[in-house]
């Protein structure tokens, strides 16, 4: 924390205890709830961390792929060895993160923004406080849904260090390439900065991509020793074609031009909206376990308005003072967010199975929350900014209330638990079964059950029992065991062999 005088420390406390507060109501119910919002993505993740606990594996990217640095995995490795391989400790330590990054930006919004802690918290509540769907999109272990954020904020602090910022730079692309955007952010700040004296931004940056350059080809130099594939994968290359994040990033844009009008008009007024909480959603439809009804559609009229006077007033008052105190860093963060959603709407058909790739885009209302709320500002436009987002915040808080309340009284079905239970108490030790139920049973069961996938693989020695085992091996299938013998049906699932 920044050096504050004596009188001010406990309420910097209070504030950051508040920020904390906010960061675990928001995770509560998919702490509380396991299943909820669980898939074999994150268990892929959690299996890393299970197999680093170990010892058994030293996965370098995510399983099965030569992209997508296993940093969550790594984060994992300590909380499982503390507390087990189980969901729960997988959500922890994603709540964790996301305390780590409302913190940050709190701390950034104060001594770089020149807010007072307060209104820095403000601030930073689109984030700390988020709204249930994109909290649900933060906590989810994808492989690099929230670390972005941290990484854009470590950017900003090592923008006067070359070389540890190229460095940074590097692993934080390897993770995820949304960090990228931090880059021209960062350059186009710096340029308006240093206008009369540009020459002086050439050997800093010259620097920082030779520590960028170094980094990344380090790290991939590492594939050959690395566990690619799960446990004893070192020197087994995914393909045999060339993976790495630049290659792929071209290959999974979907630039469809006339498609563009209509994606940048769901930018502005389905994606951005339910960013801020502002768009309806029942959250059962992207197998979320609750039935209730999140986000506020009827108040998107109310805050649209707010935010356009907020954003004319800052304007004229920018124009008539000829300066913006504390703006550069606020300025950075809506540079970010601007990026991520115009790539996001260039790149993708948004819907909420794209959501994550737009999360950025919530540094936008931070951005004019940090630019309106600051105490060199008009009294009036600091009323109008704390009404906008305080109405954010008071709108996200009844949403996880709700949602908490109604779990308590309707808590949410197990999905796989039981499927996972008998086939350990059928003492069954190897199954195959499609890609999105495979590694959640086989996480579930924390490999006691060991569940090859019979589509995308991304564990090869779960592939190899299997095809060894041939025609013994019992699946797990939506459909009847036609053709087969029936051993047990679970809920939905047929067990065949």
């Amino acid at each position: 924390m920044p050096q504050v005088p004596g009188n001010q420390k406990p309420r910097r406390w209070v504030i950051a205890a508040l920020l904390l507060g906010a960061v675990l109501l928001r995770s509560w119910f998919f702490l509380a709830h396991d299943e909820s919002y669980f898939d074999s993505d994150q268990a892929i993740i959690g299996l890393m961390a299970k197999h680093l606990s170990e010892g058994r594996a030293w996965p370098l990217f995510f399983y099965g792929q030569e992209y997508m640095l296993g940093v969550e995995a790594w984060l994992m490795a300590p909380v499982f060895a503390v507390l087990g391989p189980t969901v729960f400790a997988l959500r922890l330590t994603m709540m964790l993160i996301n305390a780590a990054a409302a913190l940050l930006l709190w701390r950034l919004l104060t001594t770089e923004a020149k807010l007072n802690p307060w209104m820095a918290a403000l601030a930073a509540s689109p984030f700390a406080l988020a709204p249930f769907m994109t909290a649900a999109h933060l906590i989810e272990a994808q492989g690099g849904n929230v670390e972005p954020f941290i990484w854009v904020l470590v950017a900003w602090m090592l923008r006067r260090r070359p070389l540890m910022l190229g460095t940074s730079l590097a692993v934080a692309f390897l993770h995820r390439e949304f960090t990228v955007y931090a880059v021209p952010a960062l350059g186009l700040v710096q340029l308006v900065e240093s206008r009369e004296h540009m020459g002086r931004l050439v050997r800093p940056w010259l620097l920082t991509a030779f520590a960028f350059l170094v980094v990344f080809q380090g790290i991939n130099a590492l594939k050959p020793y690395a566990d690619l594939l799960g446990p004893g994968t070192a020197g087994v290359a995914v393909s045999t074609s060339r993976q790495d994040n630049v290659t792929l990033l071209l290959a999974r844009a979907n630039v469809n031009l006339p498609a563009l009008p209509g994606r940048f008009r769901a930018l502005a007024t389905e994606h951005v909206p339910m960013l801020v909480g502002l768009d309806g959603f029942r959250p059962y439809l992207l197998s979320i376990g609750s039935d209730a009804h999140v986000g506020w559609r009827e108040l998107l009229p109310l805050a649209t308005v707010l935010a356009g006077v907020l954003a004319a007033w800052l304007l004229l008052h920018v124009l008539r003072r000829r300066e913006l105190e504390g703006g550069a860093f606020a300025i950075y963060l809506g540079l970010v967010g601007l990026q991520s959603g115009v790539v996001y709407a260039l790149t993708r058909d948004l819907s909420m199975f794209t959501f994550r790739y737009g999360l950025l885009a919530l540094f936008l209302p931070v951005s004019l929350a940090a630019l309106v709320l600051h105490d060199r500002r008009p009294v009036g436009l600091r009323a109008v900014g704390g009404a906008l987002f305080g109405l954010l915040a008071a709108a996200a808080l009844v949403d996880h209330a709700t949602v908490l309340q109604r779990s308590t009284f309707a808590p949410p079905p197990p999905r796989f638990e039981p499927l996972a239970a008998r086939l350990e108490a059928g003492g069954v030790h190897l199954a195959r079964a499609g890609y999105w139920r495979s590694y959640v049973v086989t996480f579930l069961t924390a490999e006691r059950v060991k569940v090859a996938s019979n589509e995308i693989q991304r564990i090869r020695e779960y592939q190899v029992l299997a095809d060894q085992a041939g025609d013994g091996v019992v699946t797990i299938q939506e459909t009847p065991c036609d053709h087969q013998t029936p051993v047990d049906i679970v809920g939905p699932w047929h067990l065949c062999k």
